[in-house]
């Protein structure tokens, strides 16, 4: 909340006007701050939203993951024991270099997502700062004005 006295103080200081507590300006500035407050609402709820998006989209692309390696790594042991162990060394060779690939993309996609929440963030920020300049440069007039 707004700090009544304080606003009182520094319009007085900065440009020697005195407005009383009870200045309809004031009752504005009350104004300005509930709504303030249903955006700063608003950006906690994007962003958490946001996070609990990249969170479970993140799980689900480590449970693939997971699964995708238990399934190369039986198919893997298969082939070991039909080609036997020259053979099988290649094959889990290139078994390995296929999970290292796909955990590669997978992390870039974990990455992604990271930064997606981020820009999630910086918007909300945007959405949030242009009400407030807008009702700064009235409170400005307002008191320009007079």
């Amino acid at each position: 909340m707004i700090d009544r006295d304080r606003v009182v103080a520094e319009v007085a200081a900065r440009h020697g006007v005195r407005i009383s507590p009870d200045d309809p300006l004031l009752t504005w500035l009350a104004v300005h701050d509930v709504v303030l407050d249903v955006y700063v609402e608003k950006w906690h709820e994007v962003v958490a939203s946001a996070e609990h998006g990249a969170d479970q989209r993140k799980a689900a692309l480590d449970a693939e993951l997971r699964a995708g390696t238990e399934r190369r790594e039986a198919r893997a042991q298969r082939a070991a024991k039909e080609a036997g162990r020259e053979a099988a060394a290649g094959a889990v060779e290139a078994l390995t270099a296929a999970t290292d690939t796909f955990e590669k993309a997978a992390k870039a996609t974990s990455d992604s997502l990271t930064k997606l929440v981020k820009g999630a963030r910086v918007a909300a920020a945007v959405a949030i700062a242009c009400p407030v300049a807008a009702v700064a440069a009235i409170v400005l007039w307002l008191i320009a004005t007079g």
